[in-house]
């Protein structure tokens, strides 16, 4: 599975684009705001899957008032989530590594 990190700067239109991911089959969604900042943050970003060496800079964008869309999808899938993170305007979209088994 692929996990794909969208950011954007606001809570604006990220419904439309979990709707639109839903609607092709995409239900592995998380969404993370900076709402959700505590001392714990760090700890909570890792349980989602954000590879330790870069917790921080996740952390960080919270902090700057940025939402993250986590999503896991299948490769096949890939493309698509990146398409519809774009057409939702993500101003950056991250590839993590596949989590260690």
């Amino acid at each position: 599975m692929a996990r794909v990190v969208g950011i954007f700067a606001g809570q604006d239109g990220l419904d439309d684009v979990v709707e639109q991911l839903e609607l092709n089959g995409i239900s592995q969604i998380r969404l993370v705001g900076p709402d959700e900042l505590s001392a714990d943050t760090p700890q909570h970003l890792a349980a989602l899957g954000i590879p330790s060496d870069q917790v921080g800079v996740y952390d960080q964008r919270l902090r700057d008032q940025r939402w993250l869309m986590i999503i896991e999808c299948s490769a096949i899938d890939l493309p698509l989530v990146q398409r519809t993170l774009r057409s939702g305007a993500a101003f950056a979209i991250d590839i993590l590594p596949e989590a260690a088994a």
